[in-house]
């Protein structure tokens, strides 16, 4: 997979007395949480369940088709069940279109993560050909983080609209 163009603006805010940590995780093994588990009110904050075979679990997430241009979706994943506190790399796994430019935004804790989809690809439409992966280096994860991404629905011209494919997050123990 190609690694994606990313434009990442941290902002922090100290989190004041978060030292414990839970028992998830084991160091350095990679934790993945597929996109399309996990997540609350599927289909009620425009994201819906897409099978293709070529997705990792067979399934991912993608903005509704029928929201429009400007729309936001979210959806919610708790990972205080899955990941100790630390540092970890984060790497998304996606479908990028090249029929416009998906602005993504993830919050895990009081940190803000942007990042835009927009690379050139073969199509405008969801295929194996068009996964690609973002890496976003040292996000802290504290005890009772919660991950939310919140996903926009972006143009390229008049007929054309680009949807966020959310296929899996993948955390590596730094």
């Amino acid at each position: 997979m190609k690694s994606a163009k990313l434009l990442i603006v941290v902002m922090c805010i100290l989190s004041i007395g978060a030292t414990s940590t839970t028992s998830a995780s084991s160091p350095n093994k990679p934790i993945t949480i597929e996109a399309e588990l996990g997540f609350k009110n599927i289909g009620e904050q425009n994201f819906i369940l897409e099978e293709r075979p070529f997705y990792s679990g067979g399934a991912a997430i993608k903005i509704n088709g029928s929201a429009p241009v400007g729309s936001k979706a979210k959806v919610h994943y708790n990972l205080s069940s899955r990941l100790k506190t630390g540092q970890y790399d984060l790497m998304i796994h996606y479908i990028d279109e090249n029929d416009g430019h998906s602005p993504v935004n993830i919050y895990i804790g009081n940190q803000v993560y942007k990042i835009i989809f927009d690379e050139e690809t073969e199509s405008g439409f969801e295929s194996e050909a068009n996964q690609r992966s973002a890496l976003i280096s040292s996000v802290r994860i504290n005890k009772n983080d919660d991950m939310i991404i919140e996903g926009e629905v972006s143009r390229y011209n008049s007929e054309h609209k680009e949807l966020v494919r959310l296929d899996k997050f993948v955390f590596i123990s730094k």
